[in-house]
């Protein structure tokens, strides 16, 4: 998501939120008040919804982030192993085994 909509979001649902904390002040019965308070905590569950699906993506991103480096690194040791063990080096037509 791009910063200038998740600003955009969170302006909007801090004007929600306003508005519902308004109401529950202005409200003249108890159910009213209760309704209102009902609304504020539907508010506040989307947003740890929210919250929690952005540290989910956040997790996934690391950790596909990770196994991209762990894939090089073990990609690199594969190759310097075939190289160092498989391969003969030559010089002048002379053939040099790595490790013998």
């Amino acid at each position: 998501m791009q910063p200038e909509l998740q600003g955009q979001q969170l302006s909007s649902e801090q004007s929600i939120i306003s508005a519902l904390q308004g109401s529950i002040a202005g409200t003249d019965g108890r159910l009213e008040a209760m309704q209102a308070a009902g609304d504020v905590a539907e508010q506040q569950v989307e947003q740890l919804q929210k919250l929690r699906e952005l540290m989910i993506a956040d997790m996934s991103s690391k950790q596909a982030y990770q196994a991209s480096v762990i894939q090089m690194d073990a990609a690199g040791e594969a190759a310097s192993q075939w190289f160092f063990t498989s391969a003969p080096v030559t010089n002048s037509g002379v053939a040099y085994w790595p490790g013998k």
